[in-house]
């Protein structure tokens, strides 16, 4: 058997392995119970609208350090901010927010870069929890003279964002300019807030 060949055998067994394990019926023979479990493509959310699916596919996502994260809104334990940027589907920030309150999010690029659009991914209990979506928010980004300007606002009938678990809904932005750090403002109406990821891209 030809090193091409056995790669290719290789390769297949273990595709077939991983929907194995993925499968309810592996979950329920060794939990007893089934669950949903996000398919790979829910590592960066399943698609909740077109905009999603075109940055996805077309955009670079930039890798963000989640110790960066700051927000005047702690979350829950083990359900902080930096769950946000850690690419995990399977963590969320889900923050107690009190009615009509103003959640900010600063966070930091590797370098200073422009953004081409971003995208916001639902958490794990979206569908029972429809409220804890975001209402509003406005997007900023920090210039050299500490000053910060507004690049995008958006409410959530804009993109759509629905009570949908891992989805991703994301807006491409004309934004030219390169910052190296952020502001996400979000205007809340419920007393719960909850994201699974927030994900940036750049040309």
């Amino acid at each position: 058997m030809s090193s091409i060949i056995l790669a290719e055998w290789v390769d297949v067994r273990l595709e077939r392995l991983d929907k194995f394990y993925r499968s309810n019926a592996f979950i329920e023979n060794f939990t007893g119970s089934a669950q949903d479990i996000p398919d790979a493509s829910a590592t960066v959310g399943s698609v909740g609208n077109d905009a999603y699916k075109t940055l996805s596919e077309k955009h670079k996502q930039i890798g963000i350090d989640p110790s960066t994260a700051q927000t005047n809104c702690p979350g829950h334990q083990d359900e902080g901010v930096e769950c946000l940027f850690d690419n995990e589907m399977s963590t969320k920030y889900c923050c107690q927010t009190g009615e009509d309150a103003t959640i900010e999010i600063i966070f930091s690029m590797p370098k200073p870069t422009a953004i081409s659009g971003y995208a916001m991914i639902t958490a794990n209990d979206t569908e029972k929890f429809p409220s804890r979506n975001p209402n509003s928010w406005k997007l900023y980004g920090k210039g050299f003279d500490g000053n910060y300007t507004q690049i995008d606002s958006s409410t959530w009938m804009d993109l759509g964002l629905s009570g949908k678990n891992y989805a991703g809904y994301g807006k491409i932005l004309k934004n030219t300019v390169a910052y190296s750090e952020y502001k996400l403002v979000i205007t809340h109406f419920s007393d719960t807030l909850q994201l699974s990821e927030l994900c940036f891209y750049s040309k």
